[in-house]
């Protein structure tokens, strides 16, 4: 994992109350769906799912494939997202930066 920025926000008017949240949005992946990629592929690891060879294959709308293409490529596993035809450009130029190919499917054949 990275290092995700820890803000505190004190509420006007609230002096005894102090908020402390996690800007995932600043994460690696850009979004929370890192921790469930992580917490999953150690998972299928430890449980013997996923092996040295294993093709990883995610049908997604998007972050939750960037962040197990990002996974995929710190194992050195093949990753491909399988994505419908709507997905914004940006999640697939992240998916791919990540190493993972990705497979469009027009959104009338779900």
């Amino acid at each position: 994992m990275g290092v995700t920025p820890i803000h505190v926000i004190h509420p006007p008017g609230l002096p005894a109350l102090k908020i402390v949240f996690k800007n995932e949005s600043a994460s690696t992946t850009g979004s929370l769906k890192h921790r469930y990629a992580w917490a999953l592929m150690s998972w299928a690891l430890l449980e013997g799912h996923v092996k040295n060879g294993t093709h990883v294959i995610e049908a997604s709308s998007g972050n939750t494939a960037c962040s197990l293409g990002y996974m995929c490529r710190l194992l050195g596993l093949k990753f491909t997202a399988v994505v419908p035809d709507t997905i914004e450009l940006v999640k697939v130029q992240r998916i791919e930066e990540q190493g993972g190919s990705v497979v469009r499917v027009p959104i009338s054949d779900r």
